[in-house]
């Protein structure tokens, strides 16, 4: 099945967000680590991308999902996760 093409931005931003969980989970086990660089790539990664993708679907993929019954539960568990990520990051 073909994805809506407004989709595909989100899509990607899926993507680009398991390889930084990947490179983080590298990370973890690297010798030497760069905290201070890696916490500013974070950073800028959530203000250009991350925060952008979360109002996305809180706005606009949360509110029609909603509708789904079946879909209530995993919206209310996905607000509940953007709630923890915002204030880990």
């Amino acid at each position: 099945m073909l994805r809506d093409p407004n989709l595909v931005p989100l899509s990607r931003q899926h993507q680009h967000a398991l390889a930084l969980c990947v490179r983080i989970d590298r990370g973890i086990g690297a010798e030497v680590v760069d905290l201070e660089a890696w916490q500013s790539e974070v950073q800028q990664l959530f203000e250009q991308e991350i925060a952008v993708h979360f109002e996305a679907e809180e706005q606009d993929i949360f509110p029609a999902a909603r509708k789904v019954p079946e879909l209530k539960n995993l919206v209310q568990e996905l607000k509940a996760e953007h709630v923890t990520l915002r204030e880990v990051f």
